[in-house]
């Protein structure tokens, strides 16, 4: 039983005990009087609002159980009622409750409300007193508070009755505004930790998420970039990796309860100019001809805008005394959408006549970075007649047949008459490295160069190999060929270390006119004994006086064919390194494109010379004699085209004669000499462009 049936059972049991004794002792005015018995006659069904009729006895006044049901007794103690709380409120939102029906009143009973206001029956809200009957609906609202997470209440009474309405506000789960410490002249692509910042103004965790890094909370190590939560005073750090390029900004942003911040990471400004330079020609070289095309590479962290070369001509004897300047703009290895890509370039550059003619690569870049004009990368050509010496008349070469790259101290080695001289690629400077005159008085060929011994080798005479010391040129010691009866030349000398093979392997020289072929004869450099790789009668036969042998796996790839005028028997033989067996790889009906030459328009007989193997382009290079020819042949199908002519130009005798051919795998050039000029010639294997390292004086128009 509830607290309001107490009472009104209480209060219904008070009025019936009353009434009881207001007619026990004939109504409330005392003894019957003849003015209340008048008044009570004429009274509906003998009651007024004065008291009872006199003419009523006492015993008849006891109140019967029918007459006390049938007149209802005031209530206005309702049954209890109560409304829902409600939480998660707006700030300072007006919010009502939820309706409740009174009951279990039978009259009007009193309402009055604190802390709020309330409705009857959907009618307009109030705070003043009023009255509500059964079953009438009552509601209340109240304003919430203006603070996150409180409590507001108002309290309604019905008829001594009371009920509270709370309503609680939301968390706050916004906090106050934080930012990171940002961070500038940052490394490249580096790993940067930010400060910590102190989580406040929440009462509630709020997620917590990350774009570009990651975040750690509180004192923990790990980082991570998954969403999470974070509660009040937690604190956060960022870590972002900064930007490969300079002067860019990364940005690691995080968003705690919907209010962000951004750690920004920008790295140091670009100062630095594009490192720009050429790759050919090499530092200083000749031309007879009125123009060269340069080639190079540009880089740098961020765009290039602009590469230029910037010409100026001088004499020789006077440098400080410019005959000519000019600028051109480069060509861009590639464009797209108006981006040029100078990764690498080339130019044409005209070239003053009889005059150095120096050479800069300028670049700059996106941010404005140029290096200075003098200390830009250049290179100097000089324009000159083929006749004269080149880079000077030091040392020059009385007979020049065969050549050696050597990579590691950035020379070719070229055997002399009785000397063999160094030449160095960046000037081209002649030096005696050589003189092996006390053990060959005359020039040796094939010169090969072991590096991973440090050795010098060459063919002396028909008689014997010769070995040196490649960094001081001591003399170590000569093996006599002893395979050669018929006291035969040998021309061409390789060295083969492919499949466990360490050997050098000996081309004989067979002349057109002699019956026969040239054998293969291989020489041990653990045994240091003699062995014939390839008879004579092999077919097709070896012929000519051809300095050049490629190697590759188990096969040699040699030219043969002289200055005869039999074009058939201008070949290039495959010989197999283990059974000596030869195979016709290319001739004129043997693979198509450029044909092999026989007797030229002057009169002249071509032949071929040295072969090199190209592994970059899949193919080898062969040079003709005398047609001046280099012919580029696919290693796949067999397939010849001209790579260049390098006939000399403006003058009567152009052409070109040489037994070798070698590459420079690095710099990406190949070389030969010319033993008609005495000239070692270079040319670049991506624009066949030809230049004259260093070459003796000549009389030759």
């Amino acid at each position: 039983m509830t607290i309001a049936t107490l009472h009104r059972a209480f209060f219904r049991t008070v009025l019936l005990l009353g009434f009881t004794a207001l007619v026990a002792c004939g109504g409330g005015g005392g003894g019957g009087d003849n003015t209340t018995a008048s008044r009570s006659s004429n009274s509906t069904a003998g009651t007024s609002s004065a008291g009872i009729s006199s003419s009523v006895g006492v015993s008849s006044l006891a109140p019967s159980s029918s007459s006390v049901s049938s007149v209802p007794l005031p209530d206005t103690i309702p049954n209890s009622f109560s409304f829902n709380s409600v939480t998660g409120v707006e700030l300072s939102a007006v919010t009502p409750s939820d309706v409740v029906t009174i009951s279990g009143i039978n009259t009007l009973a009193t309402v009055s409300v604190t802390g709020g206001e309330y409705s009857i029956d959907g009618a307009a809200f109030t705070a003043i007193d009023g009255q509500v009957s059964n079953g009438q609906t009552l509601a209340v609202r109240l304003t919430a508070s203006a603070v996150h997470s409180t409590a507001t209440s108002a309290t309604v009474t019905v008829g001594g009755v009371s009920a509270s309405f709370s309503v609680t506000t939301k968390a706050d789960t916004t906090p106050e505004a934080f930012s990171f410490e940002p961070v500038t002249d940052a490394a490249l692509d580096t790993v940067y930790t930010s400060g910590a910042i102190t989580v406040t103004g929440i009462d509630a965790a709020v997620p917590i998420t990350v774009t570009g890094g990651e975040y750690a909370i509180n004192s923990e190590e790990t980082f991570t970039s998954a969403a999470g939560t974070v509660s009040a005073n937690n604190t956060v750090r960022l870590r972002g990796t900064s930007a490969t390029g300079n002067n860019l900004t990364h940005a690691v942003v995080v968003t705690i309860g919907g209010v962000s911040a951004t750690y920004s990471i920008t790295t140091i400004p670009d100062t630095t100019p594009p490192v720009a330079e050429f790759k050919f020609p090499t530092p200083y070289t000749m031309s007879e001809a009125n123009t060269v095309k340069v080639r190079g590479i540009a880089t740098d962290d961020n765009t290039i805008t602009s590469v230029k070369v910037v010409v100026r001509s001088f004499k020789l004897d006077t440098p400080d005394e410019t005959i000519a300047s000019t600028e051109f703009e480069v060509t861009p290895k590639a464009e797209i959408d108006g981006v040029k890509d100078f990764s690498s370039w080339t130019a044409d550059i005209p070239l003053t006549a009889l005059a150095e003619n120096e050479i800069k690569v300028i670049a700059t870049d996106e941010n404005d970075n140029t290096i200075p004009n003098e200390d830009a990368n250049k290179v100097t050509i000089r324009q000159a007649d083929v006749a004269s010496a080149f880079p000077d008349e030091v040392s020059q070469f009385e007979i020049a047949r065969s050549s050696a790259l050597d990579t590691e101290l950035n020379r070719i080695l070229v055997a002399d008459r009785g000397k063999v001289m160094a030449v160095d690629i960046a000037t081209g400077q002649r030096t005696v490295f050589i003189n092996h005159e006390s053990v060959c008085n005359s020039r040796l060929s094939g010169l090969t160069i072991d590096h991973q011994n440090s050795r010098l080798y060459g063919i002396c005479r028909t008689e014997q190999i010769l070995e040196f010391n490649l960094l001081d040129g001591a003399f170590i010691d000569q093996y006599t060929i002893t395979l050669n009866p018929n006291n035969e030349s040998f021309l061409g000398l390789s060295l083969d270390r492919f499949n466990g093979r360490n050997r050098l392997v000996l081309v004989e020289q067979i002349y057109a006119y002699n019956e026969g072929g040239g054998r293969l004869i291989g020489f041990s450099l653990d045994s240091k004994e003699f062995s014939v790789i390839s008879d004579a009668s092999e077919q097709p036969l070896i012929k000519g006086s051809s300095g050049g042998i490629a190697i590759d796996g188990d096969n040699y790839w040699i030219t043969s064919g002289g200055q005869h005028e039999d074009v058939t028997l201008r070949q290039v033989i495959r010989v197999n390194a283990i059974t000596g067996k030869h195979e016709l790889y290319s001739d004129n009906a043997t693979g198509s494109g450029e044909l092999f030459s026989a007797i030229l328009p002057d009169g002249n007989t071509a032949a071929l010379g040295g072969i090199v193997k190209d592994a970059v382009n899949n193919r080898f290079l062969v040079f003709e004699s005398v047609s001046s020819k280099i012919l580029s042949i696919d290693i796949a199908s067999g397939d010849r085209s001209l790579f260049k002519d390098i006939s000399y130009t403006g003058i009567t005798t152009k052409f070109v004669t040489s037994s070798d051919l070698d590459i420079h795998e690095i710099k990406r050039f190949i070389f030969l000499l010319d033993s008609r000029r005495k000239a070692l010639i270079l040319v670049d294997l991506e624009t066949s462009e030809k230049v004259i390292l260093t070459k003796s004086k000549n009389s030759f128009q």
